[in-house]
């Protein structure tokens, strides 16, 4: 059974994953853009910020907190 804790934090990754895909199918603006940090053009930062904001999805979907080392039962290569 899961914890509220651990419920919010599902929610909440749900919540992240959904606003990731948004963002992943709205495109960036075409045409001639300003650069960002005077090297990425706009449309290439938008994607490496997108991807950070990926990486990080992940990084906490696999963390402890949505992802427990051990639930309390055996599985079948467990003894």
């Amino acid at each position: 059974m899961s914890t509220p804790r651990s419920s919010r934090a599902r929610l909440g990754f749900t919540a992240a994953v959904v606003i990731l895909l948004a963002l992943h199918l709205w495109p960036p603006h075409g045409g001639p853009a300003p650069v960002v940090f005077g090297v990425f053009p706009w449309d290439l930062a938008w994607h490496l910020l997108w991807m950070a904001a990926a990486t990080a999805a992940v990084f906490a979907m696999t963390s402890t907190r949505l992802w427990p080392d051990d639930d309390g039962t055996e599985g079948p290569g467990d003894g």
